[in-house]
């Protein structure tokens, strides 16, 4: 059984561009293997092994689609990690932008990403850092909720992400709590 990986992936550009990848993605169940569905959106003309099943980053992709007319936004859960490669070539096959994340909890990473002209920026982090960089406030309240569960202080080296004033409020809350 997979691990679940989460993505969403903002894509904007050209419209005519945008309906095509649409159009494409709509296709998406005729394919009995992700690799041929990422072949047949690339327009490849010599695809890939179906040997390969990770070559587009993940093996399958239960996705859904949000339209507008500048924007194109697909999101969904994948298997063990995001379709990066996928996402990196739709970038340069249809010259459009892409932006987004990705979080897959139990592997512990999550990450923001880019794509443009077929190139791939991408800042993988932890899961926990990804919950920062999202919500600083509530990541530290479910760091204090862990601990108060696992009655375990917090040490000085724990959570090197953290400010020492953030660490000494885990410390007072754990101690008004406990």
């Amino acid at each position: 059984m997979a691990n679940y990986c989460w993505n969403s992936a903002v894509l904007s550009g050209d419209k005519a561009a945008l309906d095509e990848i649409q159009e494409r993605f709509s296709k998406y169940e005729e394919f009995d293997y992700f690799i041929k569905f990422g072949d047949y959106v690339l327009k490849k003309e010599t695809p890939i092994s179906t040997k390969d099943y990770y070559s587009y980053g993940t093996k399958w992709w239960e996705f859904q689609i949000e339209r507008t007319d500048i924007s194109l936004t697909i999101s969904g859960d994948s298997a063990w990690s995001p379709p990066l490669e996928l996402l990196r070539q739709i970038s340069e096959v249809y010259n459009v932008t892409i932006e987004g994340e990705y979080a897959e909890s139990g592997m512990d990473f999550a990450g923001f990403f880019t794509c443009e002209n077929g190139n791939l920026n991408d800042n993988e982090m932890t899961y926990f850092e990804y919950q920062l960089e999202l919500d600083r406030e509530w990541a530290i309240n479910e760091v204090i909720d862990n601990l108060l569960d696992r009655e375990w202080p917090i040490n000085e080296d724990d959570y090197p992400q953290l400010t020492q004033q953030e660490k000494e409020y885990i410390k007072e809350q754990l101690k008004q709590r406990a």
